[in-house]
């Protein structure tokens, strides 16, 4: 699941378009924040279960349909993940194509073969010596997020990144607050926080008392101004 999303399966689709129609002119928040809300562009498998459930008449149907879905969502996994089987996936219907370009222009079989040899040569060498290109050492996560911070202006917010996974607001406070402090804004599926605190002078104060980075439970916290 991408970050910061979520599927709902409803009942029926009358359910969905409900709910959606509900909240399409106030919109719904959690925790303060805006959710954009807007149909998915397929049933989930929950939902065609649902659906197969309701149509027992045409199990066989359902059924050829359920396993042409899961073949599908498989595919396209497999071509999000596996960087070789994409470009192998990829190579084959553009031989497909070659093929049936070069039928229309009544050539013989013969030819078509040699063509098709020569062309799928090329790629397969391409794609090796593409892999075997070394890689270039990425910067890590942590130092790439303390880089797009160290760049910010001072402001009355900081961003607070890399926290461990259970950290608290009362547990931020204690570290980070005193009595210039308005609001620590928690997001917990990022792991970080915005703390946000009476003037600039205050959150300078408290960034250079702590640091670039900070040690919490075995993690290397980040501190910086947000954007």
């Amino acid at each position: 699941m991408m970050s910061n999303q979520a599927f709902l399966t409803f009942a029926t689709q009358n359910g969905a378009k409900e709910f959606l129609s509900r909240y399409s002119v106030t919109a719904l928040k959690i925790q303060g924040r805006k959710v954009k809300i807007g149909m998915a562009q397929t049933s989930s498998l929950l939902g065609l279960s649902m659906q197969m459930q309701k149509n027992k008449d045409n199990g066989e149907k359902n059924n050829s349909y359920l396993k042409k879905v899961l073949k599908t969502r498989e595919l396209k996994h497999k071509l999000r993940n596996d960087d070789i089987y994409a470009k192998k996936y990829k190579l084959k219907r553009q031989i497909r194509r070659l093929k049936h370009r070069l039928r229309l222009r009544k050539i013989e079989d013969p030819e078509i073969d040699r063509i098709v040899t020569e062309f799928k040569s090329r790629r397969l060498e391409k794609m090796e010596s593409q892999r075997e290109k070394p890689k270039k050492p990425q910067e890590s996560s942590k130092q790439a997020k303390m880089s797009n911070t160290i760049e910010n202006p001072p402001n009355r917010v900081l961003l607070v990144q890399n926290l461990p996974s259970g950290t608290t607001e009362q547990s931020l406070s204690q570290i980070l607050g005193n009595e210039s402090l308005l609001e620590i804004r928690l997001v917990s599926v990022r792991n970080l926080a915005f703390v946000e605190y009476k003037t600039v002078s205050d959150a300078t104060k408290i960034k250079n008392h702590l640091g670039p980075t900070y040690k919490v439970k075995n993690n290397d916290v980040t501190i910086g101004f947000a954007k």
